[in-house]
């Protein structure tokens, strides 16, 4: 798990090509021009990591591997 798994687009983030330089500046414009879209990504991203990603839950998953 990890970024790949965390990124949903219009959710936790948006994907962009990094090699298209001008989707990847107007995606950033558009956090800074839309500051409650960059919290509610962010807010969303947290609440993502902490259900999916927790370390709980990874430790409940090792230990039913090796049990």
């Amino acid at each position: 798990g990890g970024v790949p798994e965390m990124i949903l687009n219009g959710i936790t983030g948006t994907i962009v090509n990094p090699i298209d330089r001008v989707a990847f500046a107007q995606t950033l414009m558009r956090y800074i021009v839309d500051p409650e879209l960059s919290l509610r990504h962010g807010s969303n991203g947290f609440e993502r990591v902490d259900t999916k990603f927790s370390m709980t839950r990874h430790l409940d998953q090792l230990e039913c591997y090796y049990s």
